[in-house]
């Protein structure tokens, strides 16, 4: 008799992480998700600006859901985002049939001073 494969599915929100992140004015503590942790943890490993598409791919998840996660990060202060022109030049030079029109990139980096309301 045959049986039916099973599949697997991701959770995200299933658990919690309880972190502590330091910055110049202090240590901060922070209850969050599992992909919210993640996308913080590679705050360690860099110390400049990082993309939303390089958080997509090193988290493999969609781009489009990095800003719903990265969205708590940013509403406690704990990342800036910013937005800039990027992909222009190349996909004009290219000519990337649907590529991205605007060219604009959005990014996040941490402060170095944690604004204490923000937590």
């Amino acid at each position: 008799e045959l049986h039916k494969l099973s599949e697997l599915h991701y959770l995200s929100n299933l658990g919690n992480v309880e972190l502590t992140l330091t910055f110049d004015n202090g240590s901060f503590k922070f209850n969050v998700s599992p992909i919210q942790a993640a996308i913080i943890s590679l705050f360690d490993e860099n110390e400049n600006e990082i993309t939303e598409e390089y958080i997509a791919e090193k988290l493999s998840i969609a781009q489009s859901d990095v800003k719903e996660h990265t969205e708590y990060w940013v509403n406690k202060g704990v990342l800036i985002e910013g937005s800039r022109y990027s992909r222009i030049a190349e996909s004009i030079r290219k000519g990337t049939p649907g590529g991205d029109k605007s060219g604009i990139a959005t990014f996040y980096y941490t402060p170095k001073v944690l604004k204490e309301d923000g937590a």
